[in-house]
């Protein structure tokens, strides 16, 4: 299988690879580098200058093509040109993209448009696609008939048994609206179709009983990995209202781990970071997860997907921030690290419950194990904002008075933490020392209060001077618009007042 791995060293050159990449385009582009050196072009010397390359060409005759490949997979984050030729090809094979996934919900195909509507795709994914879907399904009921994929998506295992006895292939085989495997239609549908012998987990029983791959999965947006066990288990950042899970959840999970699916499953871990449930969790601990990264996938993607240690250290980091106490239980229970510093906060366990003013939490950190480490000052005033300590916000302040200059973009962040955790308290006392509570980064305080259907905190932030008439950047919705999207009814109604 191909294989993939990437130089973790930085350098002034590094960047991430550009999206939908082609191998055609980097030969080209490797081809125009050799042509710059040869030419003695300042910015390529230096680059090959940085890789010591001009002293170690193995070539006598000085700097060749194969020497401005291996300039261009460094360029990337990669150990050869060998290793960025693989990457590219899988990610070829196995993308999906975006705007692709979307469109498929209006393919002309009547069959194409119903599977597209009643499966997850982390593209546009909302209630009333699913309800789209049921709407076709009960008009054309003989849609299952259509093909592999349809029958899968609709759970119709009598059907997907009669197809794989004819012809096992169409187990492992890629169509459909998305070009996946029919066991990703079963375990991404959201149908749940009430016809009596209906089951996308039968489904899957046939499907893997026929050769069926139990971590079939794609690469969404060309970088993150989503397997059948991520369908599976569902949820996201749109929340399990619209990215709700499987109908047949653990018992499905389990048939795919029995099966073979890769326990340490990235995206999953995230997707259910949100609602600090463990049952997805206590599942995967006990096929194995947090060992071993020698799955299929670490096999084509190399260290381009998170290490298993890492994906451990970001639930510790996830729960002490966000205060999950029962997640934060179960992985001290399977001996979590509660030392290390992951890859997005970069900061200890103890240190992130500080910060986010979970005293408590960090109390029982210290108490299994963690080391207490000691905050900046602005991290000190931080954490006593979050936890509405104001005599030691105002000590803070009297000793530093630009503390809350200081903070820069993480006034924004504090405020939003604040909101979304319903913590009123501190809301009321960043707004006495001064904070504007309607600084935007990305969103304002109010958007994750409406989000989080807090209604007391939204008409807290109103009471203080919030605009409820301002744009968050990245959808350019009003924090109505947020609470219609999360089916918030008495925010949406506060809100429209």
């Amino acid at each position: 299988m191909p294989e993939s791995s990437h130089n973790s060293s930085t350098s002034p050159f590094t960047r991430p690879l550009p999206p939908n990449p082609s191998l055609e385009n980097l030969r080209k582009q490797a081809k125009s580098l050799l042509k710059s050196v040869l030419t003695n072009e300042p910015d390529a010397l230096a680059e090959i200058d940085a890789l010591n390359l001009r002293s170690r060409s193995s070539n006598p005759g000085g700097f060749v093509l194969s020497d401005a490949q291996f300039v261009f997979a460094r360029r990337y984050g990669f150990t050869s040109w060998t290793t960025l030729k693989n990457h590219v090809e899988v990610v070829s094979r196995y993308s999906a993209w975006p705007n692709a996934l979307k469109s498929a919900d209006d393919s002309p195909s009547l069959v194409d448009r119903f599977i597209s509507l009643a499966c997850l795709n982390y593209a546009n994914d909302h209630v009333s696609r699913r309800e789209k879907a049921r709407e076709l399904f009960a008009a054309n009921p003989l849609i299952a008939n259509k093909n592999i994929f349809a029958a899968a998506t609709i759970g119709d295992h009598i059907a997907v048994r009669e197809l794989t006895k004819q012809e096992p292939a169409l187990a492992r085989v890629q169509g459909g609206p998305h070009n996946w495997k029919p066991l990703l239609y079963a375990t991404y549908s959201r149908l749940n179709s009430a016809r009596k012998n209906d089951s996308t987990l039968e489904v899957a029983r046939v499907l893997l009983d026929h050769g069926g791959d139990p971590n079939a999965g794609f690469l969404w947006d060309g970088n993150y990995l989503f397997t059948a066990l991520t369908g599976v288990f569902g949820e996201g950042e749109r929340g399990p209202l619209h990215q709700p899970q499987h109908q047949y959840c653990d018992e499905l999970a389990r048939l795919l781990l029995q099966a073979g699916a890769d326990p340490n499953d990235s995206q999953t871990l995230y997707n259910r970071m949100f609602t600090g449930g463990t049952r997805h969790l206590e599942l995967l601990f006990e096929f194995g997860l947090g060992n071993r990264a020698d799955g299929v996938w670490y096999q084509r993607l190399g260290e381009r997907l998170d290490s298993p240690e890492e994906m451990i250290r970001q639930q510790v980091a996830w729960a002490a921030k966000y205060n999950q106490w029962e997640r934060m239980r179960v992985l001290i229970k399977h001996d979590a690290d509660l030392n290390g510093m992951d890859s997005r906060f970069k900061k200890a366990p103890y240190e992130l419950a500080m910060l986010s003013g979970n005293t408590e939490m960090a109390e029982f950190l210290l108490a299994n194990g963690a080391m207490k480490t000691s905050l900046s000052d602005v991290d000190a005033f931080s954490a006593a904002c979050l936890r509405a300590d104001s005599e030691q916000a105002q000590a803070l302040l009297a000793k530093h008075p630009t503390l809350i200059d200081e903070l820069g973009p993480m006034r924004s962040e504090l405020l939003n933490l604040a909101a979304e955790s319903d913590k009123r308290d501190a809301i009321r006392l960043m707004h006495k020392l001064g904070f504007d509570l309607n600084e935007r980064k990305r969103t304002v305080a109010l958007h994750s209060a409406a989000m989080s259907g807090n209604l007391d905190m939204a008409k807290l932030l109103i009471e203080l001077g919030a605009d409820p008439s301002i744009r968050d950047e990245e959808f350019n919705a009003k924090p109505l618009g947020w609470a219609e999207y999360g089916q918030h009814t008495d925010v949406v109604e506060y809100l429209k007042e």
